[in-house]
């Protein structure tokens, strides 16, 4: 058996049964369930570009974990995809994520002007579960900004506070009896 299908078995075309109850099923990620929920950070720090150079600025947030995925509260219009990954025992208290533009996998694709005027190089996120029961990260994004001699690092921190439990998948909601969640099976046409 190959390396690759050691990591993901050999049936790449079976969809798992659908289960409304995501978090429990999380398999070797289960210890991330603590992070789901609504979370709340009010001692930020961010360092981002400006004219001059660079700005600093403190920072409180709201931050949705369902499902285990971060996606921060910003109203700001973006155009910009990034798939982050790293590799992390299931108990870890800590762990962090990558991307790099031009990787297939865990890489960045922006829009035309963010590609020209903010190229996204690599991003870098360390997360740390506290023993108070609250989560910190770190992130870094490494941007090309044209007339800047050198990448610019744009980093920005917080340690977030739970206050609120996860919103369940919508997807969920929508589970059969049969257990599938509509999404079938790419092994067989009678399963469609």
């Amino acid at each position: 058996m190959s390396a690759t299908e050691d990591l993901y078995g050999t049936d790449i075309y079976t969809e798992p049964d659908g289960d409304a109850d995501t978090l429990a099923n999380l398999g070797p990620l289960a210890a991330l369930a603590a992070l789901a929920g609504i979370w709340q950070g009010v001692s930020g720090a961010d360092e981002h570009p400006v004219v001059e150079g660079t700005e600093r600025t403190c920072s409180s947030s709201t931050t949705s974990c369902s499902r285990s995925t971060a996606r921060p509260t910003d109203h700001s219009p973006r155009g910009q995809v990034l798939l982050a990954g790293g590799a992390a025992e299931a108990d870890a208290r800590e762990f962090e994520v990558t991307a790099a533009v031009g990787s297939e996998v865990y890489g960045i694709l922006s829009n035309p002007f963010l590609d020209h005027a903010f190229r996204t190089l690599s991003y870098r996120m360390h997360v740390t579960v506290n023993d108070d029961g609250t989560w910190s990260y770190e992130e870094e994004g490494v941007l090309q900004i044209p007339g800047r001699d050198v990448p610019f690092h744009h980093t920005d921190r917080n340690t977030l506070t739970k206050i609120g439990p996860p919103t369940p998948n919508p997807l969920a909601r929508g589970v059969i009896a049969d257990g599938s969640m509509h999404i079938g099976s790419l092994k067989s046409p009678s399963r469609n």
